[in-house]
């Protein structure tokens, strides 16, 4: 059977949120583009630890629960619980596990079909540091593919032998991986996996 991980940040909820309530807290313009490219801190004067606050802020003050899923993530993963089993793997901080658990069951309830893991977090390891990589969860639970946008992430998974959508927000310059497939879409996300599977 096929396992499907799903990473939450990014792929599941999209970060034109967190732009659009950063503008307007904050006084800023940033786009998407440019707060998802991996220079942002250096050409805008914003430091990740900064940067990490305002995120948890935004999670804190609008409340994980009263997010929306990013558009077409629901209808994908119920297409991908026809073709096997679906588990999110996210590194979202230990505050917010209770209201991650209401918006996955609020909004993917039909979708969900495997578990949720917490994993570590790059960004937050000290509140995280007892736990494994996503590369390491994948590997243990025998995820099939990641969705995934971070290539913190997805370039180990991919490494370890996990198929990895990977949503290709940031322009990487990512050395190719056999196991790593750069997609811009769930429909073309999904297409590779079908295409790879013969379905």
């Amino acid at each position: 059977m096929l396992h499907f991980g799903w990473d939450l940040d990014g792929v599941c909820f999209d970060w034109q949120y967190f732009v659009d309530w950063h503008n307007n807290v904050y006084g800023t313009d940033f786009t998407k583009e440019e707060f998802l490219n991996p220079d942002f801190p250096d050409r805008f004067g914003v430091s990740l630890p900064v940067l990490q606050r305002r995120v948890d802020r935004m999670y804190k003050t609008v409340g994980i629960r009263n997010l929306l899923p990013a558009n077409g993530a629901v209808s994908a993963m119920r297409t991908t619980a026809k073709l096997g089993k679906n588990s999110v793997v996210t590194s979202r901080p230990p505050w917010a596990h209770d209201d991650t658990l209401y918006w996955l069951h609020a909004n993917f309830s039909r979708a969900l079909n495997g578990k949720i893991y917490f994993t570590k977090n790059h960004h937050a390891l000290s509140l995280t540091a007892g736990r494994l990589t996503k590369s390491e969860v994948c590997v243990r639970e025998g995820i099939s593919y990641l969705f995934e946008d971070d290539p913190l992430h997805a370039v180990p998974a991919a490494e370890s032998g996990v198929r990895v959508m990977l949503f290709d927000y940031h322009g990487n310059n990512l050395e190719s991986h056999p196991n790593l497939y750069r997609v811009y879409s769930f429909d073309e996300a999904i297409g590779t996996v079908k295409k790879i599977e013969g379905l």
